[in-house]
């Protein structure tokens, strides 16, 4: 990077590109000082990054933060290179002739490269509050249960080969004795998602709302049968965003699904994620 670009201010779209490398901690003191004097002067920018951290902050209470194991950060950073490898393998051929004028920017890193690819099907600061959960709440092996799918609980084997985590994020299955759940939720009507990561074996998960009625107070149910109990109930910013940790235990055994529903109208369903 040159010097140039290293004193440059950063526009929206730039501090959008490091979102999760910063709210993650990932960005060296330089960029990380950059990002922090475009959020001074930028509000929109600043509350986007809030909003990250505040997840962040609640998946803190749900489970103890633990370094990743060092099998878990050997494939992330071999996958991150083979991601990398690939961007210039396909990159276009140089320019002949004239090169139109174009506008200085950083080169993409490895680092930039990763989050991008957590995002897919996923917003970014959900997916990244999601990879989080893989890494914090069960450190010792990886597994998924997609939304209504089946439960693996086998030990794996010497020789599997387990999914990259923005492959689990897009729903990939893999044989593990732990089971962390990633719920998405979706509206009936109207606007606004939500995801729920949730840790069968421990009974941790955190509940994150985006896009919803802002200012607003939700109330949390769980659902089996005819069986419906309220877990507590959160409040939403400006933005329309909200976190909600569920209890241990929960109040419920193997439920069917959750939903969240305005605090005025209990029984019409906002939001619902199957189990």
């Amino acid at each position: 990077m040159s010097g140039l670009n290293e004193l440059a201010p950063l526009s929206c779209e730039d501090v959008e590109a490091e979102h999760a490398a910063y709210v993650w901690g990932a960005l060296q003191s330089h960029e990380r000082a950059r990002v922090e004097r475009h959020r001074a002067q930028c509000a929109t920018c600043d509350e986007r990054l809030r909003a990250s951290q505040r997840v962040i902050s609640q998946l803190d209470e749900a489970a103890p933060r633990v370094n990743p194991p060092g099998e878990l950060r050997a494939r992330v950073l071999g996958a991150v290179a083979e991601l990398d490898s690939t961007r210039r393998a396909q990159a276009p051929q140089p320019l002949t002739g004239p090169v139109p004028p174009v506008r200085l920017r950083p080169p993409a890193t490895h680092r930039r490269t990763f989050f991008a690819g957590l995002a897919t099907g996923v917003t970014g600061a959900l997916a990244a509050a999601a990879l989080l959960v893989l890494v914090i709440v069960r450190p010792e092996g990886l597994g998924v249960i997609p939304a209504g799918g089946p439960a693996f609980t086998q030990e794996p084997s010497a020789n599997e080969v387990r999914p990259w985590p923005w492959q689990l994020l897009q729903g990939a299955q893999t044989s593990s004795a732990q089971r962390l759940v990633l719920i998405k939720l979706q509206a009936a009507a109207g606007q606004g998602g939500g995801l729920l990561t949730y840790d069968g074996d421990t009974g941790r998960g955190v509940l994150m709302l985006e896009d919803v009625a802002p200012g607003a107070e939700y109330t949390v149910w769980l659902v089996r049968g005819s069986q419906r109990v309220q877990l507590g109930s959160l409040q939403t910013d400006a933005d329309g965003f909200g976190t909600f940790v569920l209890p241990r235990p929960l109040p419920v055994e193997q439920p069917e699904r959750i939903e969240v529903t305005g605090a005025d109208s209990a029984s019409s369903s906002v939001l619902t994620g199957t189990f």
